[in-house]
């Protein structure tokens, strides 16, 4: 929550900054009712999480791992690790064949992305000015 992450000079900063805006009061109280301080950093953190995880992106790999033997082509499923990820981390050079095939394997991690993924959220009037 400091200043390397969103700005803020601290956790109390953060939180002023919110509840200085009326419509972001009003809309954590409606995803905390039962929450007598809706505006806390618990649950600036929930929130944070749960759009998170509407980053992910369902891929190949999450059809193969769930059994669709098909999902994935041969080379795919063999692919170990890219030639300086082999020199840094293993201390040893990977074959080019093995880095063409983790280059495939990599590719299958992509997945369509959800309609309206990349339009930029409308956030309330005022919010996170510097």
């Amino acid at each position: 929550m400091g200043p390397p992450s969103f700005g803020n000079s601290s956790q109390d900063a953060a939180m002023a900054r919110l509840k200085a805006i009326p419509e972001y009061r009003e809309l954590f109280g409606k995803a905390f009712p039962h929450d007598k301080d809706p505006v806390s950093p618990k649950n600036w953190a929930s929130a944070i999480g749960a759009f998170e995880r509407t980053l992910v992106v369902p891929s190949r790999l999450d059809s193969w791992l769930l059994g669709d033997d098909r999902a994935l082509e041969e080379r795919e499923r063999r692919g170990e690790a890219i030639r300086v990820m082999g020199i840094t981390q293993l201390g040893q050079e990977i074959p080019q064949e093995a880095i063409e095939e983790l280059f495939q394997f990599l590719c299958s991690l992509t997945g369509p992305l959800p309609q309206g993924f990349s339009e930029a959220p409308v956030l309330p009037a005022g919010g996170f000015r510097p």
